[in-house]
């Protein structure tokens, strides 16, 4: 209890730093394909894209601080398609509790096979080459431990994959986040790709930058409820979003429902959309449903599922 004050001024510090940040940060070049723009697992698309706060192993995709939560180990998976069943999109993760920390390992892959290769055979005449596949797979390992009994923090490795044809780009950058907790407050603040000068390179001699992007969100319990905010960076825009999470006691823990709301970055637009869920906790077992809407006309919602065991 004697060092809390140190914590309160660390996070205090911390704030004015992000806060200093941002106007850098809305003026970062966007990543072609952010591999978790959609979403580590349908928990968070329900809760409105709010993340840092996942306890399981997924939490090395959001805020590798939130690795705390592993009691003694987690595994975590979360697959879904898109545009018609064309794109695929997989997350796995595991993670467990040594005597120091928790160590975790976790895989997003969004891939898309069947685009068609055209040949030019004449005077703007073109004609069908064969098929080729594009594939873009970030890969993490990350640690988390406590100095103090309310303050978790992580760091995570990341490499970054990308395929087009016979073009290979490879880049390699770190997260960084912290956690605190103090009930009912719980302040989560994580950076992806900290490192400023690490690009990825393509084997074509292209270079894409892999700018730094940023998340702090505040959740709060009253009783049965949770209440999330929660600003982010995300293609050279500041996104907001709020969320709750309900755990009714009628349910002993056993189900909970979420909802929120959340600008999404479309070019240099921001769209509001919204996701609601149900999850399910079967004695180790989480279950998550989630429901958020499509931005393809013809696809007007789409359905989530992913799931985690730990214990």
């Amino acid at each position: 209890m004697k060092r809390l004050p140190i914590f309160r001024s660390l996070c205090i510090l911390s704030s004015f730093g992000f806060l200093a940040l941002l106007p850098s940060l809305t003026h970062a070049e966007p990543v072609f394909n952010a591999a978790d723009a959609l979403g580590t697992s349908a928990q968070m698309i329900a809760l409105g894209q709010s993340e840092g706060w996942d306890g399981s192993s997924q939490g090395l995709f959001e805020n590798p601080a939130a690795l705390a939560g592993v009691k003694d180990w987690s595994i975590a998976s979360f697959y879904t398609s898109l545009l018609f069943d064309e794109v695929k999109y997989l997350s796995v993760s595991a993670a467990y509790r040594l005597s120091v920390g928790v160590i975790a390992v976790g895989r997003l892959v969004t891939q898309l096979d069947g685009l068609e290769s055209t040949v030019l055979s004449g005077v703007k005449e073109f004609e069908p080459a064969g098929t080729f596949a594009y594939q873009h797979a970030v890969s993490k390992i990350g640690y988390q431990i406590s100095p103090a009994e309310h303050l978790h923090v992580g760091v995570a490795a990341t490499h970054i994959y990308t395929q087009l044809r016979d073009v290979i780009g490879h880049g390699l950058n770190l997260d960084a986040g912290f956690l605190w907790e103090m009930r009912p407050f719980s302040w989560s603040v994580s950076a992806k790709n900290i490192l400023p000068f690490q690009n990825q390179v393509y084997s074509n001699g292209g270079v894409e930058d892999l700018p730094l992007h940023v998340a702090t969100g505040l959740n709060v319990r009253f009783w049965e409820l949770e209440a999330m905010a929660q600003l982010k960076t995300r293609e050279s825009q500041l996104l907001k979003s709020v969320a709750a999470r309900l755990s009714p006691s009628l349910f002993s823990g056993v189900m909970s429902f979420s909802g929120g709301v959340y600008e999404e970055a479309v070019l240099d637009r921001k769209n509001w959309r919204y996701g609601v869920g149900v999850g399910l906790n079967l004695r180790g077992l989480r279950l998550h449903y989630a429901y958020s809407p499509s931005q393809v006309y013809s696809q007007a919602q789409h359905h989530y599922f992913s799931m985690n065991l730990g214990l």
